[in-house]
């Protein structure tokens, strides 16, 4: 995947925005913002300034850095609590996710169902949001909104929004091969009964062409951080007083309407047949 290119324009700091680099928003303390309105006009400044890019967002309760202390945004499959990944490590957590694209592969029944046995990708979309187990994607969202509240749900500290860069997007999945970089419209390619992906709005985003455990023994672990993508970093100081009556957050049961999804029950039996095969480390 490559770093995105050029000179962008970001909010280094909070008094205005400025010509940088991804690396240089990367390092930065990031841009305070103190309500939700404060979001959204820095991110419709940010979108203009930067046409050839559409934003994608992503919301945390806290940045997690490298070495170096900048931020790193890596899909489930490759993240550490120090700065490498032992090859075993890795190469445990992949034979989890083939595990569980067999067990799904074997037993979806939905609309849809020949596209999961025959499409990776669309084993990793259900995998990864419904929580089976990690996978090479990381999960986004086209709405401020939706990456705001995932920042600020459960959270009384500090969180931070981000803005990733992506290449135009199409239907369902759009491929950059120049970018290395691929793009998964959940909407586009999610059973109906599905509805986490719809009421997200989600996007999953990956490297392109997807590789096997073997050809990622070949990369360096920082090649798939998806950091690589950033244009804006946006600190939300006090998540208690980030939304008002105008412009609420979403309330968790909103964005994961488990009670509501017939994908929900189906996924956790899968999720209970990986974690009997793969017990989580304690």
């Amino acid at each position: 995947m490559k770093t995105i290119g050029g000179h962008i324009c970001s909010h280094l700091e909070e008094n205005g925005i400025t010509r940088t680099t991804c690396d240089e928003v990367r390092a930065s303390q990031g841009c305070v913002v103190g309500s939700f309105e404060d979001l959204v006009e820095r991110v419709a400044e940010l979108s203009y300034k930067n046409p050839s890019h559409v934003l994608l967002f992503r919301g945390q309760h806290s940045e997690h850095t490298n070495s170096s202390g900048s931020t790193t945004l890596y899909p489930g499959i490759f993240r550490s609590r120090i700065n490498r990944l032992m090859a075993k490590e890795m190469k445990q957590r992949f034979a989890k996710l083939d595990f569980a694209e067999d067990r799904l592969a074997d037993r979806y029944e939905f609309e849809g169902a020949r596209n999961v046995r025959v499409d990776q990708i669309m084993r990793w979309v259900l995998l990864q949001h419904y929580e089976v187990c990690d996978t090479p994607l990381l999960d986004l969202t086209q709405s401020l909104r939706v990456a705001a509240s995932f920042a600020t749900i459960n959270n009384q500290g500090p969180a931070v929004v981000y803005a990733l860069g992506v290449p135009q997007l199409g239907s369902n999945i759009s491929v950059s091969s120049y970018e290395g970089l691929q793009s998964i419209r959940l909407q586009s390619v999610c059973s109906p009964i599905a509805f986490r992906p719809y009421y997200q709005q989600g996007y999953l985003v990956g490297e392109y062409p997807t590789m096997s455990f073997k050809g990622k023994r070949e990369y360096e672990r920082r090649e798939v951080d998806m950091a690589k993508r950033l244009i804006g970093k946006y600190v939300i100081p006090d998540s208690n007083g980030f939304w008002n009556d105008v412009f609420p957050g979403y309330r968790e049961d909103a964005l994961l309407p488990n009670a509501r999804d017939r994908m929900y029950e189906f996924m956790k039996d899968i999720r209970n047949l990986v974690e009997k095969a793969y017990p989580r480390q304690r």
